[in-house]
């Protein structure tokens, strides 16, 4: 006697051969199995792509994009001035032009703010919060205001930013951090007031 194959090991692709082909007379039983298992299948593929369904403000949308960790990434060795350029670059994709002009408004009175108080900081302040604080925020705003990994998987126009174009863009950051920095010591220097070291 032929031994009834394990239809639960089949992939859908395979259960739909299974039952085009099927002489469902001379073998009932079996036909009702394979269909059972293949409503399972077809079940688990639609809460599957229910999960994953598309993000509705990105139907449409086309471009290279900056993944939250790719930004996060990115922001720790670039610091604000490269989180701020991530950002402001996914919102010109998603083409939001209000949002893209807040993010540059707020992240350049943040970014100033800093450059005011950095030289200020006591010598024991730990060097770790900025950067934590950097690359805590970023992701989180890329998360909450534009997409999760997620979103760009399953969309069919975004594609990630290469990781050479990530650490391009952070050492530039890093440069404009560095200089701005170094003119803001400088400046006040200029003006007579001692900062430390």
């Amino acid at each position: 006697m032929i031994s009834e194959p394990e239809y639960e090991n089949y992939n859908l692709e395979e259960l739909e051969d299974v039952l085009e082909n099927i002489d469902r007379e001379a073998y009932p039983e079996r036909t009702k199995k394979i269909q059972e298992e293949r409503n399972k299948r077809l079940a688990q593929k639609s809460d599957f792509n229910t999960k994953l369904s598309i993000n509705p403000k990105l139907i449409g949308v086309t471009g290279v994009v900056y993944s939250p960790t790719q930004a996060a990434l990115g922001s720790l060795l670039g610091g604000p001035f490269a989180s701020l350029y991530f950002l402001k670059t996914n919102f010109e994709v998603l083409k939001s032009e209000k949002s893209k002009k807040n993010t540059i408004a707020l992240g350049s009175i943040i970014i100033f703010s800093l450059l005011l108080i950095l030289p200020f900081l006591p010598d024991n302040f730990p060097n770790t919060v900025i950067p934590i604080l950097t690359v805590t925020i970023t992701k989180a705003l890329v998360e909450k205001l534009q997409f999760t990994k997620e979103d760009i998987e399953i969309s069919e126009g975004l594609k990630y930013q290469s990781n050479w174009g990530v650490l391009w863009t952070s050492i530039i950051g890093l440069v404009w951090l560095l200089i701005a920095v170094t003119l803001f010591i400088l400046i006040f220097e200029g003006l007579g007031v001692s900062v430390t070291a």
